[in-house]
């Protein structure tokens, strides 16, 4: 009985040294509190993906992050942020990816988010959705 007791006392011990004592750190990159998340559905209705914005020191953290049957396999992924009137789209990410576009930073409030996503053989799953990021109200 004693060594069942010790048993468990050292396998409750060793898993409380197995939880992180800080916070945990913003997925996919980005710091700060999530500020908005939106979902993108593809032609089926299935949701292809997440615009997640977040509130920064300076700006907004972007990222396009793929879900469901997307995730985890390669695909093309764009992720432009632009000015207020969606013409300057300074800050880019694109490319193949498995999981997610991103993270863009942008030192201004609000931005517009443009997010594109096909499946790598022409494809479309997601054209050229625009939103809003940050405060922009």
């Amino acid at each position: 009985m004693l060594r069942r007791i010790l048993f468990l006392a050292v396998l409750i011990g060793s898993t409380l040294v197995a939880i992180p004592s800080a916070p945990a750190a913003a997925t996919y990159g980005c710091p700060g509190n999530r500020d908005s998340w939106r979902e993108y559905r593809d032609s089926a209705g299935v949701v292809a993906a997440a615009l997640q914005t977040y509130k920064t020191a300076d700006g907004v953290c972007v990222s396009l992050v793929a879900k469901n049957k997307y995730a985890g396999r390669s695909k093309f992924m764009s992720l432009k942020l632009c000015n207020t009137a969606r013409q300057q789209c300074t800050a880019v990410d694109e490319g193949m990816f498995k999981e997610y576009a991103g993270p863009i930073y942008y030192s201004a409030r609000c931005v517009y988010a443009l997010s594109r996503m096909n499946d790598g053989q022409g494809g479309v799953i997601i054209d050229g959705h625009w939103n809003s990021a940050g405060a922009c109200n």
